[in-house]
């Protein structure tokens, strides 16, 4: 459970306008929060190039030729890539139907144009930073959850089932939910310390039991 690699690399955004010049401003105004940046315009494209390229964070028109916004977010929600991405929708709709569509197909933000763009930039931090917790959160579960199935930490069911205080049955999964909330960047060796403070015997391998 090393976060280094996708740390050192820098966030991608894909944004997806038909207007060229406003497709340009949103370009630059994404690269100064830093982003590297990738376009398309229409939503076939933009969906297409998540598809081929994934992406950090993803700000979709509304109306677009060839596949609309609306049309692009459900299907990069669609992708196996898209169930997590922030998708901003950026449009001239004000409307509640409009609204009410882009959020059932699956959009994290709605902004209206023109655009204000000092709430852009707190939606984009906000958003952004919210799906790093969310996705370091999973992969802490997958590294608990390996060293279960791998056999690293032993024990029976009762051992490591649900509801129990810790260095009782349940302390694992007590554990992992403590470290994950806490964001330790070091939380699978972090956790397993504790796990051993706490039950010795499992943390082992099961020896001594």
């Amino acid at each position: 459970m090393n976060p280094a690699p996708d740390q050192a690399r820098r966030r991608r955004a894909l944004i997806v306008d038909d207007d060229p010049v406003l497709r340009i401003a949103i370009q630059q105004f994404i690269a100064r929060q830093g982003f590297d940046t990738q376009v398309a315009e229409n939503g076939q494209l933009g969906a297409d190039a998540f598809a081929a390229h994934g992406a950090d964070l993803v700000l979709l028109d509304g109306a677009m030729p060839v596949m609309d916004g609306f049309a692009a977010c459900a299907a990069i929600r669609r992708l196996p890539e898209g169930h997590h991405v922030p998708i901003i929708m950026i449009t001239v709709f004000e409307d509640d139907g409009s609204v009410d569509r882009a959020f059932a197909a699956g959009a994290d933000e709605y902004i209206t144009k023109p655009i204000h763009w000092a709430v852009l930039r707190n939606r984009v931090h906000h958003l952004v930073n919210a799906a790093g917790a969310t996705r370091q959160l999973r992969n802490d579960r997958a590294f608990f959850q390996s060293l279960v199935d791998g056999g690293e930490v032993a024990g029976t069911d009762d051992d490591i089932g649900v509801g129990g205080e810790l260095g009782q049955p349940g302390c694992l999964l007590e554990v992992t939910v403590e470290v994950a909330e806490g964001e330790d960047a070091h939380g699978g060796t972090l956790a397993l310390g504790r796990f051993e403070q706490f039950e010795p015997d499992l943390a082992a391998g099961g020896e001594g039991r």
